[in-house]
């Protein structure tokens, strides 16, 4: 029940920030810069013998994210092996989707590892196509969003396809309280899933998280307050067949400054 609710005021409030006039002004080329000094790095896992199983083999996804007054910072990051022929084409067109008008895409890195080898793609210059891409045509919508593609050429079966990015979004419409949802959606088994999730202990910061993850560390020092689900060998939940639309919220992690629909 309390999930339920913690993920429509988030809906609502995405839908609220997209139908708000006035809103910040354009970023419609995505950044390029190292990763954030709040960002924990993490190791990729090693490919372990019988993990060839479909035709990508997850290593690494790690969703960090840093929720402040003036705005929110979401770093991700995976590390994916091609197993097969077939996930060849699963990463070959490589995307992000960013909204202009409040948020900022930051690309840290996009590399292959093929062994003991390192392959920088952004090297020389090479930057990800911006596409404009009204997905919502049919229902006589426009929201503005774009998407930054990537082609990744010479491909191998093996190889292991590494992207960073950050969104930081700054929206006036919000007037400063800051909502997030994340979840577990991928598929097969993920060697290592890392969601990290930080703000001023100031601020009142409500959580949840639903079935499907294992149970989060808290931590508050320094005058901040860390929520950190940390787990391996995981598979995304799916809910029993047939069940009502609120079992979907498997395998998630919702956060929101907003008390409850009066407040928002």
């Amino acid at each position: 029940m309390v999930g339920s609710m913690l993920r429509r005021i988030f809906l609502a409030t995405a839908v609220f920030a997209a139908l708000s006039a006035g809103r910040a002004s354009a970023a419609e080329q995505p950044v390029y810069a190292p990763a954030p000094v709040w960002v924990k790095t993490l190791p990729i896992p090693k490919p372990r013998p019988g993990d060839e199983a479909g035709p990508a083999k997850l290593l690494l996804y790690s969703d960090q994210a840093r929720l402040t007054a003036e705005g929110d910072e979401t770093y991700s990051e995976s590390a994916t092996q091609i197993v097969s022929p077939q996930g060849l084409a699963t990463l070959g067109n490589l995307q992000q989707t960013w909204d202009p008008a409040t948020q900022t895409l930051v690309i840290h890195k996009l590399k292959i590892i093929r062994g003991d080898k390192v392959i920088d793609l952004l090297a020389d210059g090479r930057k990800f196509v911006v596409l404009r891409r009204e997905s919502n045509l049919d229902w006589a919508m426009l929201d503005g969003r774009l998407t930054a593609n990537f082609q990744p050429e010479g491909l191998q079966v093996g190889d292991v396809v590494n992207i960073a990015s950050t969104i930081q979004t700054r929206d006036p419409a919000l007037r400063g309280y800051s909502t997030r949802f994340v979840s577990v959606r991928h598929q097969g088994v993920a060697s290592r899933v890392y969601l990290r999730t930080t703000w001023p202990s100031a601020l009142p910061i409500h959580w949840l998280k639903t079935d499907g993850l294992r149970a989060p560390s808290i931590s508050n020092a320094g005058g901040l307050t860390e929520v950190v689900v940390d787990d391996v060998d995981v598979e995304a939940p799916k809910p029993p067949i047939g069940a009502p639309a609120r079992f979907g919220d498997m395998g998630s992690i919702a956060f929101s400054q907003y008390r409850d629909w009066a407040d928002l």
